[in-house]
């Protein structure tokens, strides 16, 4: 690129919203956040030298501010925590977005949509094709405002993309913490055979294929999934290596994990308390489902340039450093 773009991120102050916005600066690129956090606390985490606009993506007169002079939004705000925000921030937070870009003269967006949409069901090869199912009321509220992006594309170049499970350094919900807290406490155990697939991927890379996409003529108007997969064997001794324990090599029958997830799902229905097995994780344990990142890999070939492999020990070492793994010895 030779011409500075002026990008703006929404959500840019949040887990994947960060990582955006240091991809953005290496590229030279200028940016303005969109950020509901108060303007004392945005400048905490990302310093000085990023314009900010303080607000969401339900007030108009905000959305009116962030696109001034824009020619580029990244949108990576959503709601994934309270059901109640689903459809007020993902659906019609995406549709007023839109909505103030074409009224604003804003000709590209980078929609973050998730992985998710498509469900669990169908062939164990996944692709953009793959018909979507959305199994909850995240999954169909991200499903259906890649709906309300996909009616803006006869007006402006849009892009949808559709990331795995994302993890990394200041994650809030900490995606790899029990995993490794297993391994490092000698607890961790395969379902069945160990022979499940994972599709988890960095957020570093995440963020530089948004912006590798944002800069290619033949990725507008086209939906990719952002998949690093690989085994969970691999996965395993590569968190444990980076951790510097014994890889694991116990296994439980798989009656004897659904039988227990079942019993603790009820007892946090109970309870309110969270545990570390549950159905979900029992299923995903032994999955073979694969997210292709293919179509992505022929828009840019070297990515991703990171790796699944270099994300774990980067995550082992952040949370070694909050000494939330005081019993191993991490490897820097």
């Amino acid at each position: 690129m030779n011409v500075m773009r002026r990008c703006l991120v929404t959500g840019g102050t949040g887990f994947l919203g960060r990582h955006f916005v240091e991809v953005l600066r290496t590229r030279d690129e200028s940016v303005r956040v969109l950020s509901r956090r108060p303007m004392p606390e945005v400048r905490e985490i990302l310093g000085q030298g990023t314009d900010i606009v303080v607000g969401d993506l339900r007030d108009a007169a905000t959305l009116r501010r962030a696109l001034e002079g824009i020619d580029v939004v990244f949108n990576v705000a959503g709601a994934k925590r309270r059901e109640a925000d689903f459809i007020p921030v993902n659906v019609d937070g995406t549709r007023r977005l839109l909505a103030a870009c074409c009224e604003s003269g804003v000709s590209q967006m980078v929609h973050v949509s998730s992985a998710g949409v498509i469900g669990t069901a169908g062939k164990l090869l996944v692709s953009e094709s793959t018909p979507c199912s959305p199994q909850n009321g995240y999954e169909q509220s991200k499903h259906l405002a890649e709906e309300v992006a996909r009616g803006f594309r006869d007006r402006m170049a849009v892009t949808l993309v559709r990331p795995a499970n994302v993890f990394g350094e200041a994650d809030p919900e900490r995606h790899l913490l029990a995993l490794m807290q297993s391994l490092t406490s000698g607890r961790f155990r395969y379902v069945g055979k160990g022979d499940a697939m994972l599709n988890y991927v960095y957020v570093r890379d995440v963020a530089e294929a948004c912006w590798a996409l944002s800069v290619a003529p033949d990725a507008r108007g086209e939906t990719f999934i952002v998949s690093d997969p690989c085994a969970l064997t691999d996965f395993v001794e590569a968190a444990a290596d980076a951790l510097g324990v014994a890889a694991p090599h116990r296994h439980v029958p798989v009656w004897l994990a659904w039988g227990a997830a079942f019993a603790l799902d009820a007892a946090a229905r109970a309870t309110g308390r969270a545990f570390p097995l549950t159905r979900a994780k029992v299923h995903a344990a032994r999955s073979r489902r694969v997210y292709s990142s293919e179509k992505l890999r022929r828009i840019r070939p070297e990515w991703p340039a990171i790796g699944w492999r270099e994300g774990v020990r980067r995550t082992a070492a952040a949370y070694g450093a909050l000494g939330l793994l005081a019993a191993a010895t991490v490897k820097s």
